[in-house]
């Protein structure tokens, strides 16, 4: 997304599993797949597209598949964000100190900053409930990446 809003080609790729067991195998297999795609939607860019997403189902024979290209599922959080609030770890460094080292990187000499009080720092990690995004695709038009997705395919 990065890339695209500062008008540079973007490809995102998604990896979707289905087991917490990530097998190397299929992994190794599903990269290769992707690596072959951005190669190929890179030499065959859009002239109206920013961003290309790849979605590669972490699935065996993902290489022999269909890749089709969709538009996106509209879907959301249903039971609230996909990030949870955690406490702080020792290796943490807090909110002050960050944007101070931050601010302090493109300062000239005998230039100061205002330092200002916040408010607690709060940490987060994301922690998605994918059952969202399963139901979505349940309740959704067949023909999005979902959908794809569904169908094993990338």
């Amino acid at each position: 997304m990065e890339a695209a809003c500062c008008r540079k080609k973007a490809i995102a790729i998604s990896y979707a599993f289905y087991s917490r067991d990530h097998d190397p195998a299929l992994i190794a297999g599903a990269s290769r797949h992707a690596a072959r795609l951005i190669e190929h939607i890179y030499n065959d860019w859009g002239n109206d597209v920013d961003l290309y997403s790849i979605n590669v189902p972490l699935v065996d024979g993902v290489e022999q598949h269909k890749t089709i290209y969709t538009h996106a599922l509209q879907n959301y959080w249903h039971s609230g964000s996909s990030f949870e609030e955690v406490e702080p770890g020792p290796d943490d460094i807090g909110p002050n100190e960050t944007e101070n080292d931050i601010r302090h990187q493109g300062e000239s000499p005998g230039q100061s900053s205002r330092r200002y009080q916040s408010s607690k720092h709060k940490h987060f990690r994301w922690a998605p409930k994918f059952g969202d995004i399963s139901q979505s695709v349940e309740e959704g038009p067949p023909g999005n990446d979902g959908w794809a997705l569904k169908q094993g395919y990338t």
